[in-house]
């Protein structure tokens, strides 16, 4: 009896390794989009309760996104991340907007927690987008975006909705702003004092006061993404317009970021021996 000739294929470590980060990468988008839409069928123009899926879609990019991004394709990933640098500052704007509505009088005290996680969720999300413009600056991708804006310093910018117009106006940011809010929101989660009297103490008073001389509206969101004056022509220095750049990062943050990746390094390292056991 003649046997047909059966072939037999095995899958190596990097096809393995490429299979799981495809997964990750589709389950993440797949459970994203889905807090998405979740978040558009209930606007927080109905009820600022629902501002829980923007803490829910904000927590999943803390948790996941900085650990496989690296691994997204190129171009998509650097657009992925100058439009949510861009709408992380416009949703704290929004959100800041808020404590100033007339309606704000009658927020409980589970309302002002779940604002204050928020914001504090969110910056801290920011500041990993931020590092990542910084990290992906000198890129190739990132050079085509921003050579129009070196190009054509001090021209009108033609399509304010284009790829180009949206990295000159996050470095812009990135460069320019020097975070004059006075919300301190990187001090939140020192538990120091309870969500509560955070929130009184910084947005407490806002009813009473006009949002449009909010610091942070006006100076860290709208100057560099709304205002006619801003957004319309190229500044004739590019985004790097100013002599003297802020500092990316501070000290406090940089050591957040180390301890961050220091426990990253502990994660993967227990998960090596729990998984390949015989290679320790």
């Amino acid at each position: 009896m003649k046997l047909r000739s059966r072939t037999i294929t095995s899958i190596s470590k990097s096809d393995n390794k490429s299979l799981i980060i495809e997964s990750s990468l589709k389950k993440f988008t797949n459970q994203l989009k889905s807090l998405l839409t979740k978040f558009e069928k209930n606007p927080c123009s109905k009820s600022v309760k629902n501002l829980k899926y923007v803490l829910m879609i904000y927590t999943k990019l803390e948790e996941e996104f900085i650990g496989i991004y690296k691994y997204m394709e190129t171009m998509a990933m650097i657009k992925y991340v100058l439009v949510s640098y861009k709408k992380t500052l416009q949703l704290m704007s929004e959100i800041i907007g808020k404590t100033y509505n007339k309606e704000s009088i009658d927020y409980d005290e589970e309302t002002k927690e779940m604002i204050v996680k928020i914001l504090y969720k969110m910056f801290i999300v920011f500041l990993e987008f931020r590092g990542i413009l910084y990290e992906q600056e000198d890129t190739y991708h990132m050079k085509e975006l921003l050579k129009e804006s070196e190009e054509n310093a001090g021209k009108k910018i033609e399509d304010e909705k284009s790829p180009e117009a949206l990295a000159y106006y996050c470095y812009s940011h990135l460069y320019g702003n020097n975070e004059v809010n006075r919300y301190e929101i990187k001090t939140y989660e020192d538990q120091e004092y309870s969500y509560e009297e955070i929130y009184d103490y910084y947005f407490g008073n806002n009813i009473n006061k006009n949002p449009k001389d909010d610091l942070f509206i006006r100076e860290d969101y709208e100057r560099w993404f709304v205002y006619e004056g801003s957004i319309s022509h190229y500044n004739e220095k590019g985004y790097k317009r100013y002599d003297e750049l802020p500092p990316l990062y501070d000290y406090n943050e940089l050591e957040s970021r180390i301890d961050y990746h220091i426990d990253e390094i502990e994660k993967y390292k227990a998960m090596i021996l729990k998984m390949y056991p015989n290679k320790s």
